[in-house]
């Protein structure tokens, strides 16, 4: 198993916080961090770089641009 942050291309895969939801619906890109209590759901899209704060609600099929 692999445990670094990166992965193979050379990215930091997403940090996501222990207590975060995400739906394995959602899409999910590589160096995007998700904070504490933080929920994405189903259908959503979060772009590269992203950073998701503590308490975030992310609902069905919303898309994130890169960076937000």
């Amino acid at each position: 198993m692999n445990t670094s942050p990166w992965n193979a291309g050379g990215e930091v895969e997403a940090l996501v916080h222990p207590t975060a939801i995400i739906d394995p619906r959602a899409n999910v890109a590589p160096g995007v961090a998700v904070g504490p209590y933080s929920i994405i759901g189903p259908g959503v899209v979060v772009g590269r770089g992203t950073v998701l704060g503590p308490h975030v609600l992310v609902e069905r099929d919303t898309t994130l641009g890169e960076q937000c």
